[in-house]
């Protein structure tokens, strides 16, 4: 009686470990999910510089880590139309903008993340200031802080 007593609790025990193993992975997770077009439109019209800029230079930095290449990624831009500013860019000026770009050697959900700017580029840029320095900016709308985020229509959401 007592081994069979032992056997269940191991059993129970194993059971246990491997549901809480479960669990920790989910809630993992789930804080890295993916972000909806509505969440990326909200962090575009709240970003306080709206612009299109042309991408004069980039200089991307790689860094390997454990799983990971880390891309500091310095550009110059042009900006050529001002949607709104805060910090009163007018088309012509200069500016800078800095982030990182993290490509993991095996994905996972999450965010999307900014992608490296290419010479040449005219695209759409939300950016907010960075820090007090002149002319100096950072993405301001996550992995759609160059792209225009498509909302879905009265239609597509019905579906």
């Amino acid at each position: 009686m007592t081994c069979l007593y032992d056997r269940r609790t191991k059993h129970r025990a194993a059971v246990g470990s491997l549901i809480s193993l479960f669990a920790m992975t989910v809630a993992a997770n789930e804080g890295r999910a993916e972000l909806p077009p509505s969440a990326y439109a909200k962090m575009q019209k709240e970003a306080p510089e709206a612009l299109t800029i042309e991408v004069r230079e980039v200089k991307a930095d790689r860094t390997r880590g454990q799983g990971v290449t880390k891309v500091n990624v310095f550009a110059r831009a042009r900006v050529t139309a001002v949607e709104r500013s805060k910090s009163n860019l007018k088309k012509g000026d200069i500016i800078f903008i800095s982030y990182v770009h993290e490509k993991l050697d095996e994905p996972i959900p999450g965010p999307s993340q900014v992608p490296i700017l290419k010479i040449g580029q005219q695209c759409p840029a939300f950016l907010e200031k960075l820090g007090n320095k002149p002319k100096e900016y950072r993405p301001a709308a996550g992995g759609y802080s160059f792209e225009k985020v498509k909302e879905p229509t009265s239609e597509e959401k019905k579906s």
